[in-house]
């Protein structure tokens, strides 16, 4: 008799064990998970980024080359538009593009002729 209550003890006291070791780790999990996605979304903003500055070259490459300048380009993560305003011996080409309902943003180029 004493024998099984020993024995209950030890399975209650293992799995109070286990329970204590699992929040341990989701509390420390829970406070590195937000920096970690942080992380992930501004290397995603980044990339976004460089694809539009990318995309930039090759219109102003088309532009240059006297070739049709497409307006609008369909990217990886975001769809970007394309202007090109010819203001006195000036062209500007701007691509205009926005990321997750943020403020738009704007990467321009001018051509001097």
């Amino acid at each position: 008799m004493i024998r099984r209550n020993i024995q209950r003890d030890e399975r209650a006291s293992l799995y109070l064990e286990f329970l204590f070791a699992l929040s341990l780790w989701l509390v420390i999990l829970s406070s590195f998970l937000p920096v970690f996605l942080q992380i992930t979304a501004d290397r995603m903003e980044l990339f976004i980024d460089h694809e539009a500055q990318v995309h930039l070259s090759e219109q102003m490459i088309y532009y240059v080359l006297n070739e049709s300048v497409e307006t609008e380009i369909a990217g990886k993560y975001v769809d970007y538009t394309v202007t090109v305003e010819k203001i006195d011996q000036s062209v500007f080409l701007c691509l205009h593009y926005s990321i997750k309902d943020r403020e738009e943003k704007r990467v321009c180029r001018t051509i001097e002729k």
